[in-house]
């Protein structure tokens, strides 16, 4: 049976430029995921402070804070051919 892995944003399936959304192995997808978890929480950062302190400034753990909220709204899900 083929197996492939598909990642999804806030219930939907991932779309960004550059970037595919299914692979055939789940750890390029949690690859994917963590790179882009860290774009995703600088920028819902810098939505909802948009003034300082800059992303630049955070302390390692806040950032991680923001990393993990930013994580939490991914999956992968698997998808079994069946044949």
């Amino acid at each position: 049976m083929d197996k492939v892995y598909v990642i999804y944003l806030d219930g939907k399936m991932y779309t960004d430029n550059g970037r595919k959304c299914a692979y055939l192995k789940e750890g390029s997808a949690k690859q994917v995921v963590s790179a882009d978890s860290k774009k995703l929480a600088e920028n819902m950062f810098k939505e909802q402070n948009q003034c300082r302190p800059y992303w630049y400034e955070l302390g390692k753990n806040i950032e991680q804070e923001w990393i993990n909220k930013a994580r939490a709204r991914f999956e992968i899900r698997e998808f079994v051919e069946n044949k």
